[in-house]
């Protein structure tokens, strides 16, 4: 049936999406109109308003046995090669080739962070369905490039962006500050104990009901298993998981990622040894 096709398209390039959940009509929307995507594109207007970077520049390297994979990269300011800085990789939804609005509005140049952020390759699965081993590429490719606060990141990803970064960080945490997800899942339901230690914060809408849901349930679970710190859970009401960049406080957003940089430094200590609702985000997180 048409339900049926749009439900099974949802799961495999969406998002995705947590099981059981249904397409909406909203859904059937901007799927039909993916064709024409524009997403992560900013127009005249966006571009003159001030509001986005204009500090990024698009990179290119190498993946064993998958060929070239385009990057974006925002450098501080007033980058220094001698000098340490922290640094975020970013995780765009949608299918996952394309430069969030969300974080383009970050300006992380003026923060002092580094920030970037993978495209995926044409004809690969999405990077929480086989593919993060290119996100940890990215990773090494940037420790060796660039004197990176603690040699770990900070793992931030929108839709099922977010559920890639958590399904990286399970994988190998010891390249990884925290984890924030800005919707998404736990999506290859990957054993949340090799995070312990990790700062978790999650945001989702009250009216994203699939995904509102996956994430109650992650940060149940890590509650369950005693994880510290305590994940954090941001719930905005009457929000859904189109509109959810544009209503999350963008300065409340960054004093927490601030924070976990002091987090990391007074729990990384004690984690263990694993191997191998202010000033509003503007809308188009995904």
């Amino acid at each position: 049936s048409t339900q049926s096709t749009w439900d099974i398209y949802m799961h495999q390039l969406k998002f995705g999406c947590p099981p059981g959940v249904k397409a909406t009509e909203e859904d059937y929307a901007l799927i039909a109109s993916f064709s024409k995507s524009t997403v992560g594109v900013l127009s005249e207007d966006e571009v003159d308003s001030g509001k986005f970077t204009k500090a990024m520049k698009m990179e290119t390297m190498a993946i064993d046995k998958v060929g070239p994979m385009k990057y974006a990269i925002i450098l501080p300011s007033d980058y220094d090669h001698i000098k340490t800085y922290p640094a975020i990789i970013a995780v765009s939804g949608e299918r996952q080739r394309h430069v969030s609005k969300f974080f383009q509005a970050w300006k992380t140049e003026c923060r002092g962070w580094i920030m970037a952020c993978p495209l995926l390759p044409d004809g690969q699965p999405l990077f929480m369905q086989g593919s993060e081993f290119m996100i940890r590429e990215l990773a090494i490719m940037l420790l060796s490039k660039f004197h990176i606060e603690g040699n770990k990141f900070h793992m931030v990803g929108t839709s099922n962006g977010g559920s890639s970064c958590l399904s990286v960080a399970i994988k190998w945490p010891e390249l990884c500050h925290s984890i924030t997800m800005v919707t998404g899942c736990n999506y290859n339901k990957g054993d949340l104990k090799k995070i312990n230690g990790m700062v978790m914060d999650m945001w989702v809408g009250d009216a994203d009901h699939g995904f509102c849901e996956a994430m109650r349930k992650i940060h149940n679970e890590l509650k369950t298993l005693g994880h510290k710190p305590e994940s954090m859970l941001h719930i905005l009401p009457g929000v859904t998981h189109y509109n959810i960049g544009e209503n999350i406080d963008m300065t409340e957003f960054w004093e927490l990622m601030e924070k976990k940089r002091l987090a990391e430094m007074e729990i990384s200590s004690v984690r263990p040894s694993v191997s191998s609702e202010s000033e509003a985000a503007p809308p188009g997180l995904m």
